[in-house]
């Protein structure tokens, strides 16, 4: 009940404009149904598109988020794309995952940054209207290329 309740929110909640492919992120709740919510100044944001079956996503869980996460400067959200939500939670636990889990139930998320796969990531820069457009994104993840969208070194 609850992730169809979810599901429904996400998809009269997100506001897509397909001319220029914006989200607003206000609206958007984790995986526990707590909103999202973003420093005002935050005008960068990363979304990391993953799924719990992904041997490649499982890896940047266990190795490139944790082996990074402190030098990145900028908020990353996950975006599950899932349908099970008790086999994301397992994973959530099993992985101790610290990051905002989003679950796209109606894939509003992934048609909206056209990411039809796993791994795969977005790069949102905010508009003066509060929300956010899509830079950029991709299906893949290349370490060196993400490296340098999250300004590592």
């Amino acid at each position: 009940m609850v992730k169809y309740f979810t599901a429904l929110v996400l998809f009269f909640s997100i506001q897509l404009n397909a001319q220029n492919k914006t989200i607003d992120l206000a609206v958007l709740k984790d995986i526990d149904g707590k909103a999202i919510v973003l420093d005002a100044k935050t005008e960068k944001v990363f979304l990391y598109y993953w799924a719990y079956w992904c041997p490649e996503c499982e890896e940047k869980f266990t190795k490139f988020f944790p082996e990074n996460i402190e030098k990145i400067k900028i908020p990353i959200l996950t975006v599950n794309t899932d349908s099970k939500e008790n086999k994301v939670r397992g994973f959530i636990e099993k992985h101790k995952i610290k990051l905002a889990v989003i679950m796209d139930l109606d894939k509003s998320l992934r048609k909206s940054a056209s990411v039809n796969g796993v791994p795969g990531w977005a790069l949102l820069i905010k508009q003066p209207n509060g929300q956010y457009l899509i830079q950029e994104s991709k299906v893949g993840f290349e370490v060196s290329e993400v490296k340098k969208i999250l300004d590592l070194k």
